[in-house]
């Protein structure tokens, strides 16, 4: 079969449009500028360093120290070479007692066969500081009153399944086989622990563990059986009703309710960990100190905190040329220029806290003076536009950092705080306006307690603009109930 074969010649395209097309699909090397911003190593080091808190940066300046020989730590107050040649002639004079201390073998020390001397005494070992944990502490107890291997072995499993609260999650049956002996004697184990100190541990539940508590207590009769009552029957009635509507469930009075509550609320449903072991918490060290001179505040940086770090004048010279082995050389010119962008970021870092911390001093003047109800609402914005940088900068430098100030040590972060506006037009900070939210409730009558809209109405009376939805929200951030859970009957 032949084919169709179309001989229609193809439109002529224009040689305008050819050389467009063929422009579009070229490809080939071109060179251009552009400016871009690009996060170099060094870049990197020096950001991380900025916001490295003192603790973690000293850390690093540590390890920095021991990987580069470069970098060395400047003393504070050195000694002289007077100071050192006067203690090297007074130790040369001394030379009787060197003498003496040459024999060294009422020292601890005896010679070997190379003839150096060798340590014989024994190494001191420093004391651990040894904290009975839970599983001690009750075993201990526990070991003093049982007698019977069966009921021993039950409790020793007991014990070791409470949880870090002091609740037994485990069933009696599990218990007994686990152990291989009878559920009785779980039982009897399991009664003979929850007698035990702190009281209610081994409980099974939130109710069992505030019931031990309250048969331990010191209290009237009929108080006791209603307080067991709400813990074991109504807990849940607790935690929704108010105190006028538990009262009618249970069928008391107001005052006699509201004393059980109170009884309740004294409780510790988590017993366990009143015998956890104490940690010993870090004390924050500060990165800037604020100290008032005759009325007027100065900052000043805590150089304690992080050791001063320089060159090495030897490997400096070494890295200049002296060196005859050109791979020692390269080497230590890579750690000089290492060493001396360190030295440069840190220093870099320290004068970025001291301006923003001076900024922060300088627009919360009145906070020193006055204390927190004087806190004025600042953001990083403002902080950043008067010292002309960005604002990014300002968050990394704030990031875990500490101010000392006369009004006590708080997180430079503390001083950033958004806020309401006065009857002045002025801002007034979010955490004066929750101190003074506080100090309303404080001193209120218990029995008619302030409603969110009636510490707004006085708010306004001090001249503070706040809404009602404001002063709710505030209120719940403070973990402050509101009226109605305030509530108190005395009379």
């Amino acid at each position: 079969m032949g084919e169709n074969i179309n001989l229609r010649p193809k439109p002529a395209v224009p040689e305008g449009e050819r050389r467009g097309r063929r422009a579009v699909l070229d490809y080939g090397l071109q060179q251009r500028q552009v400016h871009r911003l690009v996060l170099t190593p060094k870049l990197r080091q020096s950001i991380n360093i900025l916001q490295m808190p003192a603790a973690e940066l000293c850390a690093f300046v540590q390890q920095q120290l021991t990987e580069n020989p470069v970098l060395d730590i400047v003393e504070a107050d050195g000694e002289d070479e007077s100071s050192a040649a006067a203690d090297q002639n007074e130790n040369a004079a001394d030379t009787d007692w060197y003498e003496y201390f040459a024999d060294a073998s009422d020292l601890g020390y005896v010679m070997d066969s190379r003839g150096s001397y060798v340590d014989q005494s024994q190494p001191y070992a420093p004391q651990i500081r040894w904290t009975p944990t839970l599983y001690d502490y009750l075993l201990a107890q526990f070991s003093l009153i049982v007698s019977d291997p069966r009921v021993a072995r039950a409790g020793r499993c007991i014990i070791g399944s409470l949880d870090r609260d002091g609740y037994l999650r485990c069933s009696v049956e599990e218990i007994a086989s686990a152990c291989n002996v009878e559920t009785e004697f779980v039982r009897l184990a399991l009664k003979v622990i929850q007698d035990l100190e702190p009281a209610g541990i081994a409980a099974r539940d939130l109710g069992e563990c505030l019931s031990i508590q309250l048969r331990r207590r010191h209290m009237g009769d009929a108080l006791r059986r209603l307080c067991i009552r709400i813990v074991t029957k109504h807990l849940d009635d607790l935690a929704s009703m108010t105190t006028n509507q538990l009262a009618k469930v249970l069928g008391s009075d107001v005052i006699t309710c509201e004393l059980a509550i109170h009884t309740i609320k004294s409780l510790n449903p988590r017993p366990a960990l009143t015998l956890d072991p104490v940690i010993d918490s870090p004390y924050v060290t500060p990165d800037v100190i604020v100290r008032e001179i005759d009325g007027d505040f100065v900052v000043v940086m805590n150089d304690a905190a992080i050791p001063r770090v320089g060159l090495n004048a030897t490997y400096v010279r070494l890295a200049k040329g002296e060196s005859k082995d050109w791979r020692t050389a390269k080497y230590l010119k890579e750690r000089l220029e290492s060493a001396i962008w360190l030295v440069k970021s840190i220093e870099q870092r320290r004068y970025t806290i001291y301006r923003i911390t001076e900024c922060i001093v300088r627009r919360q003047r009145d906070f020193l003076i006055c204390g927190p109800k004087a806190l004025k609402p600042m953001t990083l914005r403002d902080v950043a536009d008067d010292l002309g940088i960005h604002e990014s900068t300002v968050c990394r430098a704030l990031a875990g950092k500490y101010v000392q100030t006369p009004r006590g040590t708080f997180e430079l972060s503390f001083f950033f705080q958004s806020g309401v506006a006065n009857a002045d037009g002025e801002g007034v900070s979010a955490a004066a306006v929750k101190r003074m939210i506080s100090e309303l409730i404080s001193s209120e009558d218990p029995e008619s307690p302030l409603s969110d809209q009636a510490i707004t109405t006085r708010l306004h009376k001090l001249g503070i603009m706040v809404s009602r939805r404001t002063v709710a929200k505030y209120r719940d951030s403070m973990g402050i109930p509101s009226s109605m859970n305030r509530r108190r009957y005395t009379r």
